[in-house]
């Protein structure tokens, strides 16, 4: 993260040791270690105040391994409000009046374009 890294991406796909195994074809004992690695890549963010964005992915589930995902996913959270609740709904409002400003100006530069028929004589 010295370096300037920005973003940590990766594919977090097993519930368990078991599953992480299955999955990975790696030792089951190997699953902790993921574990640790992952919360302390958030915890070096944290202390060094990196702007650093930690963001895994995963296959869908189905039946039971939905629960059992959800659990092995609540194991290394890393997105957290980074404010109290009721500024993380205010983010969502301002991104949503943010998008619908862009999307207002879009329309303004390209309506004439939009409507004007076409250079090259053609119908639209």
């Amino acid at each position: 993260m010295d370096a300037g890294l920005d973003s940590l991406k990766f594919s977090f796909n097993a519930m368990d040791e078991r599953d992480f195994a299955a999955v990975t074809g790696v030792r089951p004992r190997e699953w902790q270690t993921v574990i640790d690695h992952i919360r302390q890549a958030k915890r070096i963010r944290d202390e060094g105040s990196y702007k650093c964005g930690i963001y895994a992915s995963s296959i869908e589930r189905k039946g039971e391994d939905v629960k059992k995902m959800e659990e092995a996913v609540d194991l290394i959270r890393v997105f957290l409000p980074l404010l109290s609740p009721a500024w993380t709904v205010w983010f969502w409002q301002f991104s949503g009046g943010l998008w619908s400003v862009i999307w207002l100006f879009w329309a303004v530069c390209f309506v004439r374009i939009l409507v004007s028929p076409r250079p090259d004589g053609r119908p639209a």
